[in-house]
């Protein structure tokens, strides 16, 4: 009986909505693991503190630099405050790729950009007037270079800055920023040190990865390769010409990809931000690092598929 007593309820909830024409605040409220528990109006979310499912956009260029949005006054909460690139909620029914490209469009004029999760965060702020942000927020990134046009009743402005003039300004005048985006700053910074002009070299020769008994019988030391010793094994990544004989295990058929330049030790994500993209297309990804840079080995039949993914991130694939 109450089960029956609760999903005439949901369902009269959404059937007046939709009268009223107000489809877009159906919210998700969920558990504190993200499991969704009912469909809930985005006034109800905020006046009576619901849990409810969120998401947060970085979008930076290739110099690093974020795109910021200035919230239009209007806003019924926390106008005119700066903020991320996009903030908003999915709809009851609607995944969060499709809300993100759905909100990046609206406020944003924003219509070609892959973009990635990074992270994921809780925050419950009392906004005042009886209002309150609770969210379970999903934080995505993307590098985007191409146009941007503001819609004036939900963004004021929109500009790009650089880390260190956000992080200056939120350090001296916290309260210019909503206040989640102050507790994102780590991942602000993360999105905006992956990805600066990073280019992608392909290697033009097959390779093979290989177990060894032992490296007596590999040669081509002034070729390209990797050799590692441990206490189980010894691997060897190299051409498939130069595969030692004795090799007691083998798998050909692999190409790379060498990030070009030296990467300092202080840099953070670069190899994270490669396989992650790999790997939402289902591209299994085998990497190896050396002092100055770091290798992403993909399989021949994927080569193609992989460069074409990490461009459309805004990788540069020579």
């Amino acid at each position: 009986r109450r089960g029956k007593e609760e999903k005439v309820s949901l369902t009269r909830i959404l059937f007046d909505t939709v009268l009223e024409g107000n489809m877009e605040d159906i919210l998700i409220a969920v558990d504190l693991n993200d499991r969704p528990l009912r469909p809930v109006p985005k006034t109800e979310a905020h006046e009576k503190c619901v849990l409810h499912r969120a998401f947060s956009v970085i979008l930076t260029d290739g110099q690093g630099r974020i795109l910021m949005q200035k919230r239009a006054r209007s806003k019924y909460h926390c106008g005119g405050l700066w903020s991320n690139t996009c903030c908003s909620h999915p709809l009851w029914g609607e995944n969060l790729e499709s809300a993100v490209a759905r909100k990046l469009v609206q406020e944003l004029g924003i219509r070609t950009v892959q973009i990635r999760e990074i992270g994921r965060m809780n925050y419950c702020y009392n906004l005042g007037n009886g209002m309150s942000e609770y969210e379970y927020d999903h934080i995505f990134t993307g590098r985007y270079e191409g146009d941007v046009t503001p819609n004036p009743e939900e963004v004021e402005c929109a500009e790009w800055m650089g880390m260190e003039e956000i992080l200056e300004s939120a350090a001296k005048e916290p309260e210019r920023f909503t206040p989640w985006f102050i507790q994102m700053i780590p991942y602000v910074r993360e999105a905006a040190e992956e990805r600066k002009d990073i280019e992608l070299e392909r290697l033009p020769y097959n390779l093979s990865v290989c177990k060894l008994e032992d490296a007596s019988q590999y040669t081509a030391f002034d070729a390209f390769h990797f050799l590692a010793k441990t206490g189980e094994e010894n691997s060897l990544v190299c051409r498939t010409e130069d595969v030692p004989r004795n090799a007691l295990a083998r798998e050909d058929g692999w190409k790379g990809f060498r990030v070009r330049g030296v990467l300092d030790f202080s840099l953070t994500g670069i190899l994270a931000g490669i396989t992650g993209i790999l790997a939402e297309k289902g591209i299994p990804v085998f990497a190896v690092s050396t002092y100055d840079t770091d290798y992403i080995l993909v399989r021949k039949e994927d080569s193609g598929a992989a460069a074409k993914a990490l461009e459309e991130a805004g990788y540069v694939v020579s």
